[in-house]
């Protein structure tokens, strides 16, 4: 138990949102299955930059003050039963103003097949959608509303004090796929890990509808949701060992489903009829959402004050 304590100890340091090693290996997972072309198209965007690296930068600069606004795009949150387009239909203007994920990745999209969009935007944009599509698939960044996706509530792990949320967040892999790591090489460790999903998932055929909608990545994401609630008071080893396989198809759908948007965007330069649908139902619920979205840095110093829970109700 000690070293398993001291391993995760090691690795709280470089955990962020799906944890760095769950982006990093959805990176890893997509790159690999990314056609050529594209691969050629994201080393000119990203120029020095590495694209497996690439996944955390929006993780790391929210905390800067012209980034602060978009932590709202990291998750999207909805009550039970709810799906996504039915909760923006319930939410009021303020709220629906401060943006969420899947208006950010149509954002990003545009940003980065635009005409007027300078290098620095672009490799912005690339690296928003290398983090958006990864987070869109842990099931706690669709988390309830009423206790802020599961952040407010408290989780002992292994004898340190977390939340619901971080567990889903990193500790679960920590823990469950502890034999792979390396808690002293993150990159080490998310080559090995996106080696094991793709030896885990050797059969698995791609549904090409399960590809396209983002609102359906984050349906999918709900449904362990509520297990993910009602086993929180499980030990550590049952806990994990119930959810394990669940965050691995997770991660791994993640990168599968984050090569396929880079292919169509910067190679192909399609959007699909229903993402087309998409898109259009939510500018009929919210407006024109390109007006209050951005993935430009803002001269801002303060986070805006979240919206109360009556702005769900």
């Amino acid at each position: 138990m000690r070293k398993v304590f001291l391993f995760i100890f090691l690795f709280q340091s470089i955990a962020f949102s799906w944890g760095s090693l769950g982006h990093q290996t959805a990176a890893q997972v997509a790159w690999s299955l990314l056609d050529s072309p594209t691969q050629k198209a994201i080393v000119e965007i990203l120029g020095q930059d590495d694209f497996v690296a690439a996944s955390t930068w929006a993780d790391e600069t929210r905390g800067l003050p012209e980034w602060k606004f978009t932590i709202w795009y990291h998750f999207e949150k909805a009550p039970d039963n709810y799906t996504y387009l039915d909760n923006l239909k319930r939410q009021d203007d303020r709220t629906r103003k401060l943006g969420g994920l899947i208006e950010s990745l149509f954002v990003a999209e545009s940003m980065l097949k635009s005409d007027q969009a300078s290098a620095t935007e672009k490799k912005n944009a690339l690296k928003f959608i290398i983090h958006l599509v990864a987070d869109i698939h842990q099931p706690l960044h669709t988390g309830r509303v009423e206790d802020n996706s599961g952040n407010k509530i408290p989780k002992m792990w292994l004898g340190k004090e977390f939340t619901l949320h971080s567990v889903w967040d990193s500790q679960i892999i920590y823990l469950g796929r502890k034999d792979l790591l390396d808690p002293t090489n993150l990159s080490l460790s998310s080559k090995k890990y996106s080696d094991f999903l793709f030896q885990e998932f050797k059969n698995y055929q791609p549904d090409p509808q399960a590809l396209i909608r983002y609102d359906a990545w984050m349906h999918e994401s709900m449904v362990p949701r509520k297990d993910a609630y009602d086993f929180k008071d499980e030990n550590e080893e049952q806990y994990t060992q119930r959810f394990i396989k669940v965050v691995d198809e997770r991660v791994f759908l993640a990168g599968v489903r984050l090569a396929y948007t880079l292919n169509r965007i910067l190679v192909k330069s399609q959007t699909p009829q229903p993402l087309m649908q998409l898109k259009q139902a939510i500018i009929s619920i919210v407006g024109d959402f390109y007006q209050f979205v951005s993935l430009r840095p803002r001269p801002q110093t303060t986070l805006p004050e979240a919206p109360s829970l009556k702005s769900f109700n």
